[in-house]
Formats: structure tokens, C-alpha cells, sequence
């Protein structure tokens, strides 16, 4: 029987592969015929260290194979068959997606041509999660400072996070910034001192919030907090900044705005997702969505209110986002002339904040919580659309966010979890809504 099919096998593993080859780096293994095979092949993927197996059943397989090279691995799992009749595939998947079922076993199935735009769409769309599932592991938080104004949805259970989502936390104590920024060169800082004056729309010292000397001090503060996260290897980051660094040093918004872009005066370079207020929920939100993105930036913000009639989401923050959310531009000449650096309204030691208005993007907007301890997802996804600002009730000196959603909004401000939320420029909802059905994380969409 098998020597019959065998072309059926060869034509749809042709399919698989040319359909892939071009959107993922494949590891492939001869057909598997007996158990004694299906382990080899499983710990050889396990040695190669992928992301996703994908179990291809072009026809009729013993389910048996299946379950045991499942078995050997820990990773999220994929089962793809055919519709031929002459195959018998549909009988295998369903047999060994069955078995799954009753042991408990995880996974995805897919049924049809992997050339199908929809079955293809499946299958990467579980690539792109499993993949972003594996970055995420073995991944090092840097929480810099402690609980920022008594807000219990920014903390985190060190253990829970690491149970749940395999993320070590390093607690950092925020006198680390002034140390490290108080040894940066001069003529490393006036790099970015004059990268900025040449950039950007408009550099609106006041004489006393904003100065050249805070802003130094601002400078300074990034590029200390760009040397711990190099130091201890760190792969993103929480900034406490409030009150202690805000009264008594500098405002830290210039450090969460260039920690998060693409860029800095040095080049480019990979964003580091940094959450003001030390949300470490918003910290793993920020990281999953720039991994689920391909490496955008991601931003914190506050709901500041929604427009029903206008079906917009108003979200701004003291914080600084990230410039290339002016323009998406890689290039931050793009982006910063679009930007005003103006004297902040927080902090008695005074500094500036990054003031615009996002550019037209599609947007998927996020937030990790929890509730009575269990571990949710909330998910919408929109249009960020440009609009002159500011807007009566927010203050000029935020950037801001308007999210075009079709969104239930008494649903949303009657369960929503959070005062913050999380923005990436990039329709990720698939992707984020599979990421935590692998996960087996519970996710409310929103819209």
C-alpha cells in the first residue's frame, strides 16, 4: 500500500515544500515508517532546535507514529493533510489529531493545499507564534526600579512569569541610572545632543523645565540605560522613573522614546522594548507583540477615553512612544521631523517628552493581565489615524494615539483590566489570537 501512494506522498510533499521554502527555514526528514524512525526524526528536530514541527500526513499514516515523535518534543505542534480520496490523509489527521485530543497533547491542524493562500496563512500564522513563543523563552526582563504609584496591575509574580511564559526577571535598583549617566563622555553626548537639534521639528527649551542641561541629563540617561541592557545581556526592559528619578534627576521619557526606536544617533538598531512605570505586564505585551511584528516598535499608553461617535480609541501617556510612531519610517530623519521635544508637566526635576501625533498605520492594540491570578489576553485591532492635536482634556505635551476600532465600548470599560494599553503599527490580531491558544492563554478580541 505504501509503495502505491508513494507518489501521492512525493506530489504533496513537493506542494509543502515549495508553498514554505521561500517563508520559513525548513528542516525536513525522509518518511517516517515506524516508531523507531518517528523518534529519530523528533529528537533530530529537537537537536536542530526548531520553532514548530509540522506533522505532514500526505496519506494514510498509523496515528502511532504521530503521537510518539510528539512525545520526544516541546514545542508547539502542527498537523497538515490533504482532501484527496485517493490519499486516505483526512483519515490519518483525523485519527492522530484525535489521539492528541485524548492525551492532552497541544496542537494545530490544517487541512488542504499548502498552496492555498488560507491553508498557507494557517500554517504561518502557527510559525509566526511558535516562533515568537520560542524568542520569548529563556528571555531576560530588566525591572529597573519598583512599583511605580501603587499600580498592582504594573507588578508581576517573578515565579508566574517564569512558570508561564519561561521570562526570568532581573531586578535592576534605579540608582544604576545616575551612576552609569553620570560616567558617560561628554563627546558622546553631545553626539546626540546635536543629532537632535538637527532632527527634530522643534527643540522648545523654556528656561526652566526643559534646559540644554536637563536634556544632557536626559541623554545621559539613555545612553546609561542602553550600557545596562548591553552589560547584563538584557532582552527588554521596565523604567520606573516615578517620582524618584523624575523630582530628583530627570524625566526618563527620552530613554523609553530611543530604548523603543529602530535608531538612535549611533545608527541603526533593534528596538528594545521598554515600558515606563515598571509594567511588567506591559513589558511582556510589548515584547510578544514586536516578536509577533518581525521586530517593530511597540508603545505604552494610556485609555484615555473613547469616542463613540467617532469610534475612536484616545490613548496618550506621560510617558514617551517611541518617534517612528510619527511617520513608521525606519530612517529617523523621516520620523523626528515630525517630533517636538517640549518642557514636561510632571516631575520637579524637570526634562522634556517626544510631542506628535501617530501617522495613518493599520494597528493591533493588546494587554497582557490578570484576574484573580490567571493570566488573559485583551485584543482589538484598528486604524491608527493622524489628527491635529491637542484635543480638549489631554495634555499638549503627550504623544498621542487615535485608533479607529469598531469596539464595543461598554463591554471594554466594563471588564477591561488595565489603564494601560499597547500599540503595535501592524495587523498581528491572527497571529497574537494564536499565539495564545498555543499558549493556552484566554483571549478577549475586542473587535
Amino acid at each position: 500500500m505504501r509503495e502505491k501512494r508513494s507518489h501521492i506522498v512525493e506530489d504533496e510533499t513537493g506542494k509543502l515544500v515549495r508553498a514554505l521554502e521561500d517563508a520559513v527555514d525548513l528542516v525536513t526528514c525522509e518518511p517516517v515508517t515506524c516508531k523507531q524512525e518517528a523518534v529519530a526524526a523528533a529528537r533530530r528536530m529537537v537537536a536542530e532546535g526548531v520553532d514548530l514541527v509540522l506533522f505532514h500526513v500526505p496519506s494514510w499514516a498509523g496515528p502511532e507514529l504521530v503521537v510518539t515523535a510528539a512525545q520526544q518534543v516541546a514545542v508547539p505542534l502542527l498537523v497538515l493533510g490533504n482532501e484527496r480520496y485517493d490519499s486516505s490523509s483526512l483519515v490519518a489527521l483525523l485519527a492522530a489529531c484525535g489521539s492528541f485530543d485524548q492525551l492532552g497533547i497541544g496542537y494545530t491542524r490544517a487541512i488542504g493545499d499548502p498552496g492555498d493562500p488560507s491553508v498557507k496563512d494557517k500554517i504561518l500564522r502557527a510559525a509566526r507564534a511558535a516562533f515568537s513563543i520560542s524568542k520569548l523563552k529563556g528571555s531576560t526582563y530588566g525591572h529597573i526600579g519598583g512599583r511605580c504609584f501603587g499600580m498592582y496591575t504594573a507588578t508581576a509574580d517573578p515565579s508566574e512569569v517564569q512558570s508561564r511564559f519561561a521570562v526570568d526577571i532581573e531586578h535592576i535598583d534605579q540608582s544604576e541610572v545616575i551612576r552609569i549617566a553620570e560616567t558617560i563622555p561628554a563627546k558622546q553626548m553631545h553626539k546626540y545632543l546635536d543629532w537632535l537639534r538637527r532632527n527634530l521639528r522643534g527643540l522648545l527649551y523654556d528656561g526652566n523645565v526643559l534646559t540644554e542641561e536637563k536634556l544632557n541629563r536626559q541623554i545621559r540617561s539613555y545612553l546609561a540605560v542602553k550600557e545596562i541592557v548591553q552589560e547584563r545581556r538584557l532582552d527588554f526592559i521596565g523604567l520606573k522613573c516615578q517620582p524618584e528619578l523624575s523630582d530628583h534627576y530627570v524625566v526618563q521619557c527620552l530613554t523609553a522614546a530611543l530604548m523603543n526606536d529602530p535608531y538612535d544617533a549611533d545608527g541603526a538598531k533593534e528596538p528594545i522594548v521598554c515600558a515606563c512605570e515598571t509594567d511588567v505586564n506591559g513589558a511582556l505585551t510589548m515584547q510578544i507583540l514586536k516578536l509577533l511584528s518581525g521586530g517593530k516598535p511597540t508603545s505604552l499608553v494610556d485609555v484615555r477615553g473613547i469616542d463613540r461617535e467617532k469610534r475612536l480609541m484616545v490613548l496618550a501617556n506621560c510617558g514617551s512612544m517611541p518617534t517612528y510612531f510619527a511617520r513608521y519610517s525606519f530612517e529617523p530623519e523621516d520620523n523626528l521631523k515630525a517630533v517636538t521635544l517640549m518642557p514636561h508637566v510632571f516631575g520637579k526635576a524637570g526634562g522634556g517628552t517626544t510631542q506628535f501625533v501617530c501617522g495613518d498605520s493599520k494597528a493591533t492594540v493588546a494587554r497582557l493581565m490578570t484576574k484573580t491570578g490567571k493570566y488573559w489576553m485583551a485584543l482589538a485591532e484598528g486604524d491608527l489615524v493622524e489628527r491635529p492635536g491637542p484635543l480638549d482634556g489631554i495634555i499638549p505635551p503627550f504623544p498621542y494615539a487615535f485608533v479607529r476600532v469598531n469596539l464595543d465600548a461598554d463591554r471594554f470599560l466594563a471588564d477591561y483590566g488595565s489603564n494601560h494599553i499597547h500599540i503595535v503599527a501592524a495587523d498581528v490580531k491572527n497571529d497574537l489570537v494564536e499565539f495564545c491558544r498555543l499558549l493556552g492563554l484566554e483571549c478577549v478580541v475586542y473587535c
